[in-house]
């Protein structure tokens, strides 16, 4: 999983180039707000896993 995050655009990236978008009146590329989702769906799967895992330590 690790491996995957790395080599994907980060989703930092993915925003700036939403709000470039946005800034310009353009309507967002269905390809960009499908990264952004699937981005920010992995980043939260991940942090649930950890978060999971640090109260289960205690």
């Amino acid at each position: 999983m690790q491996t995957e995050l790395n080599r994907e655009i980060p989703l930092e990236e993915l925003l700036r180039q939403l709000a470039v978008s946005a800034d310009e009146h353009q309507p967002a590329s269905p390809v960009l707000i499908k990264q952004i989702d699937d981005r920010w769906n992995a980043l939260l799967s991940r942090y649930h896993h950890l978060t999971q895992q640090t109260n289960s330590a205690r």
